[in-house]
């Protein structure tokens, strides 16, 4: 046998043996459940199991796949270092919502796992069920304030069917994973929210509104993209100085703020006022002489959009000094002439005699 042929059988020989370890590397990965349909009485408590064998727990997720919500199931060890069973507990389950117990395989590259489908027992007799809102939440956004948002909610019938018990907002800005935004200072129970500050660190991002009402039922929004108004602090400088003005100059905001402004907010000396015009400059006016005065500018948006945003940081600036109160006779130009006049004087005098 020649040494190219050795060395062919050899490349083969590896080549099969790698295949096989992965391959039973692979056998020896599972995530299966058990049932793939789980009957639970109306109103009751689900239970939804997920056998895993060769992934890590802390990798092993549950979640809906038609809204991407994320859930932890509670883990119980089995025989064996690799071998465990998550278990997912749903209050008030709802019938025909499906759950995938999900993780991701470094060696497929992809996700892998198992669907677990709710199905409720009613006992109750045949009749027209009301209408329900789940997913069909309608969200309007607006921006408020600087990383804020004002967003009111409703639904196709204007009133939810049963009293509202809780409101709360959900961020996304991976695509993937959902979690609660905070932040709300305001979201009562008149369809009304306001978010003071996103906690979450992206330009744009996504957000959905969840409804509890009073029976349990949950309402979910469609996604909406978010794209808050920009942080910003204006920079101001000082142009020209005189006895009683002060010319300022401060730069333009970014155009999610400035295609929202209205107007401008000048404090000075404590007292705010706001300007009539979107010019990027100011006279300041009726100013004493001799004076230090400090000043800020802060570009406003409309009053439901929070109003004036954040203000540059605090200018000081003087007034040009007051002119001494000098006696004309005690002028300089004054002396002048009156000097001129003797010399015109004396010299035509000696010229005379």
């Amino acid at each position: 046998m020649s040494r190219s042929n050795l060395a062919l059988i050899l490349k083969i020989s590896s080549l099969l043996a790698c295949f096989i370890l992965i391959q039973r590397v692979a056998d020896a990965k599972s995530i299966v459940s058990p049932q793939k349909i789980v009957e639970v009485e109306e109103n009751g408590m689900a239970e939804l199991t997920c056998n895993v064998e060769g992934y890590a727990e802390d990798n092993v997720k549950w979640i809906k796949p038609n809204d991407h919500r994320n859930y932890d199931g509670k883990i119980s060890r089995l025989d064996g270092e690799d071998r465990f069973t998550t278990t997912l507990t749903l209050k008030n389950a709802k019938d025909g919502e499906v759950y995938k117990c999900l993780t991701y395989d470094e060696i497929s590259k992809q996700s892998v796992g198992d669907n677990v489908t709710v199905k409720v027992i009613s006992h109750r007799s045949s009749q027209p069920d009301n209408p329900t809102y789940l997913d069909g939440l309608k969200v309007k956004l607006a921006p408020y304030k600087q990383g804020g948002a004002k967003l009111t909610w409703s639904t196709p019938n204007a009133n939810l069917p049963n009293p509202v018990e809780f409101v709360s907002i959900e961020c996304n800005a991976t695509g993937i994973t959902w979690q609660n935004c905070g932040g709300i200072s305001k979201c009562p129970k008149n369809q009304e929210c306001i978010v003071n500050k996103w906690k979450i660190n992206a330009a744009n991002f996504e957000i959905r509104v969840i409804v509890n009402d009073s029976s349990g039922t949950t309402y979910n929004s469609d996604p909406i993209n978010v794209t808050p108004y920009p942080a910003f602090v204006p920079s101001i400088k000082i142009s020209e100085s005189t006895q009683n003005s002060i010319s300022i100059t401060w730069n333009k905001p970014p155009d999610a703020i400035f295609n929202d402004t209205e107007s401008y907010e000048i404090t000075v000396a404590g007292k705010k006022k706001r300007t009539n015009s979107l010019k990027l400059s100011k006279i300041i006016e009726r100013l004493e002489c001799g004076k230090t005065y400090s000043i800020k500018v802060a570009p406003c948006v409309s009053d439901s959009n929070g109003g004036c945003l954040t203000a540059s940081e605090e200018m000081k600036a003087d007034t040009k000094p007051c002119e001494k109160n000098i006696s004309p006779i005690s002028r300089p130009e004054t002396s002048t002439i009156v000097l001129s006049i003797f010399s015109l004087y004396f010299l035509a005098k000696y010229e005379f005699n």
